[in-house]
């Protein structure tokens, strides 16, 4: 990476993910709603999926 990693938490509206995600060329991500809305502003993601281990 040319610059560290920072941390967005509570920072951010949904706009302004949207906007920092649409910058990005990757986002790796657990499946949550930013991996989503990542997909969605056409960025390429990967995503991280575990199954449970529950019954």
């Amino acid at each position: 990476m040319k610059f560290g990693a920072q941390n967005a938490c509570g920072k951010l509206s949904l706009n302004g993910l949207a906007g920092l995600c649409s910058r990005c060329l990757v986002i790796v991500s657990n499946d949550t709603g930013p991996l989503h809305l990542a997909r969605a502003v056409g960025t390429a993601t990967v995503g991280i999926y575990s199954g449970s281990h529950y019954g």
